[in-house]
């Protein structure tokens, strides 16, 4: 999912000083002395919108573990997408219409255990059988489930010219809101600049689709992703 691209520095103007000043007291007055404290301002609130969402892509690819949630509607459809990445490798589920698919990457391979729906638009009826409901695995550059993993690289990358469109706050954390072609990308103020949330709008020959994608646990996931246990039908090189 992640490409480890090298990690051009940019030039930050960090202005981070709080000044507390204590007016001197009389000894003609009783009144407890006033604190006047110079705002604080974050060194991300201080870059363009090109410049922070360059650092919030960069910061992402450099996180050695995060959490991801999507949601993408479509009419009364939606599906729910929760995926926990660590390093390259990657582990979560698909929900939609009831049916729910799993699926573990790890390395140049994706281990996919899911129901009809899944399989019956990439193998042939009578094929059927054999893979719902099993785990199985398949090449991570195969078409036909190379898509089961979120990739970012595109929400973050090429959206065109973006804008600020000012501060915000997304699940009580402070954010600043850029405007793409594409949609809003909303980018923590707060320690490093992750990408808090991505709100678009996806054309689909069916119709809109409504996409919130949520990142969480910047480097908080420990759990190392494994293969799964059990019975594993190997299609990686079919």
């Amino acid at each position: 999912m992640r490409v480890r691209a090298l990690v051009v520095p940019l030039v930050l103007v960090v202005v981070m000083v709080a000044s507390c000043s204590t007016p001197t007291s009389t000894p003609q007055s009783t009144a407890a002395p006033s604190l006047t404290q110079t705002p604080t301002v974050n060194a991300n609130e201080l870059l363009t919108a090109e410049e922070l969402l360059a650092k919030s892509r960069d910061t992402l690819q450099e996180a050695s573990s995060f959490r991801v949630k999507i949601s993408a509607s479509m009419g009364i459809i939606t599906a729910i997408t929760d995926v926990v990445y660590v390093g390259d490798d990657a582990k979560g589920t698909q929900s939609a219409l009831g049916q729910v698919t799993e699926f573990v990457r790890i390395g140049k391979y994706i281990y996919v255990k899911g129901g009809e729906s899944y399989w019956s638009l990439i193998v042939r009826l009578e094929q059927l059988q054999l893979v719902t409901g099993k785990w199985v695995k398949v090449d991570a550059t195969n078409p036909n489930h190379a898509g089961v993993v979120p990739s970012f690289d595109a929400s973050l990358g090429d959206v065109g010219e973006v804008t600020r469109v000012g501060p915000t706050t997304i699940d009580g954390k402070p954010a600043i809101t850029l405007k793409s072609r594409d949609g809003t990308i909303h980018i923590s103020t707060d320690g490093e600049p992750y990408p808090l949330r991505i709100e678009a709008v996806q054309s689909t020959p069916n119709g809109n689709v409504t996409v919130v994608i949520d990142f969480s646990e910047f480097g908080t996931v420990v759990a190392t992703i494994e293969v799964p246990p059990g019975e594993i039908l190997d299609l990686s090189t079919g």
